[in-house]
C-alpha cells in the first residue's frame, strides 16, 4: 500500500461522520454563510470583472460569453447559492447578523 493510501485511510478514520447531527449541519452551515460564502464572493466579484473587462477585446460570441454570460452564470449561481443557504433555516449568522 502507498502512503498516499495509507495517509487517505487515517483521513477518513478520522472524519468518521456515521452521526451527522442537527448541531453539525447548522454549524456547518453558519460556516458555509460565514467564512467560505464571502470568499467565493470575492473571488466571484474579481472573475466577473476581469471578464467583463476582457469583453472589450473580444468579438462575436466571445464577446458575448465574456460580457454576459459567464458574469451572469457566477453572479446567478453565488445568488442562488446564498439564497438556498439562508433560507435552509435560521443559522445562528443570520440570528445574530453577521454577513448575511
Amino acid at each position: 500500500m502507498s502512503k498516499w493510501t495509507e495517509f487517505r485511510d487515517q483521513i477518513e478514520d478520522a472524519l468518521n461522520l456515521d452521526d451527522v447531527t442537527e448541531d453539525m449541519k447548522q454549524k456547518f452551515g453558519d460556516w458555509c454563510l460565514t467564512i467560505a460564502f464571502p470568499l467565493a464572493e470575492k473571488v466571484g466579484e474579481k472573475f466577473v470583472a476581469k471578464t467583463k473587462a476582457d469583453a472589450a477585446n473580444e468579438s462575436g460570441w466571445n464577446a458575448i460569453r465574456d460580457s454576459v454570460l459567464f458574469p451572469a452564470l457566477v453572479s446567478g449561481g453565488l445568488w442562488l447559492i446564498k439564497y438556498l443557504l439562508v433560507k435552509t433555516g435560521a443559522t445562528e449568522a443570520q440570528k445574530t447578523g453577521n454577513n448575511v
